[in-house]
């Protein structure tokens, strides 16, 4: 009896296992349940962001100028006029250019690392006045050194001058002149004729010149008589032949009796004019020669 009982309680158990199985096996799944609506998102306010950190800035000029921060133009400011500005963290540059002046210009940096209050003075009188200063001694440079230019171009000239007179003078020079006059002393008239001839050279750095000259008096009635005259002219040079000057060293004259020196002979006149040669000589208060040499 044990065995059957131990079998119909296993029978049991399998069927209430296949029952259970079928049960699930055919069995509708649940329904999932709805999903409740997420709450509404809370809506993001927009970030205040913090207003940039500015400072004052004061600024005053001595002179009138235009200025510039950054770059920025800021417009102009007159003498011992003032600008307010307001300046953000770090570091600025300020430039104002002088009204009178537009290459005088003034610059400084401003660091602006808090918001205290800053003041900048704009010095342009000291700057201009370094400019003038400047200016003036550079015109002063360039008039000295014209006024240098000038007398070494004069002193080149003057030499080239003097040597092209030099040039010009030196040499054998002849002149012949014939005329009619009247003795002081009793009115006889009289037939003149005269040969000179200068000789100029340079001597010791000095242009001399040596003149001699033959006159032949023939009177209206009378006798043909000759004197003979020379003299040694020491002549003077400058940059212009219209200053040409000189002097007589020694003169005299000669006669078929008697050698007369001349007291005190004045070279009136000497000038080189178109290739010649004009000497006017007074030997005393009653005797004069006058001639145009040539070479």
């Amino acid at each position: 009896m044990q065995p059957l009982h131990r079998l119909a309680i296993g029978t049991a158990l399998i069927v209430v296992v296949a029952t259970l199985s079928a049960d699930r096996l055919y069995a509708q799944p649940p329904k999932p349940k709805p999903k409740a609506d997420p709450p509404p998102a809370a809506e993001k306010k927009p970030e205040r962001k913090p207003a940039p950190r500015v400072a004052p800035l004061v600024i005053e000029t001595d002179l009138a100028c235009t200025l510039t921060v950054d770059g920025d133009d800021q417009g102009e400011l007159p003498a011992n006029g003032t600008k307010k500005l307001e300046l953000s963290m770090g570091e600025h540059v300020l430039r104002a250019v002088s009204k009178e002046d537009s290459s005088v210009v003034w610059r400084k940096v401003v660091d602006v690392n808090s918001e205290a209050r800053r003041a900048a003075v704009i010095e342009l009188a000291p700057l201009l006045q370094q400019r003038r200063a400047a200016d003036e001694a550079r015109e002063k440079e360039q008039r000295q050194q014209q006024a240098a230019d000038t007398e070494r171009f004069a002193k080149a000239d003057e030499a080239r001058r003097r040597t092209e007179l030099i040039d010009a003078l030196t040499g054998y020079w002849t002149a012949t002149n014939e005329y009619d006059a009247k003795f002081t002393n009793d009115n006889t008239p009289y037939h003149g004729k005269s040969t000179m001839r200068v000789t100029i050279g340079l001597i010791a750095d000095r242009l001399v010149g040596k003149y001699a000259g033959h006159v032949v008096i023939t009177p209206a009635n009378g006798t043909p008589y000759s004197n003979d005259y020379d003299a040694e002219i020491e002549f003077a040079l400058s940059s212009s032949q219209s200053k040409l000057s000189g002097q007589i060293v020694k003169a005299r004259r000669r006669t078929a009796d008697t050698l007369e020196e001349f007291a005190s002979p004045q070279l009136m006149r000497v000038a080189l004019q178109n290739n010649r040669l004009r000497l006017e000589i007074q030997w005393n208060a009653e005797n004069w020669t006058r001639a145009n040499f040539t070479k």
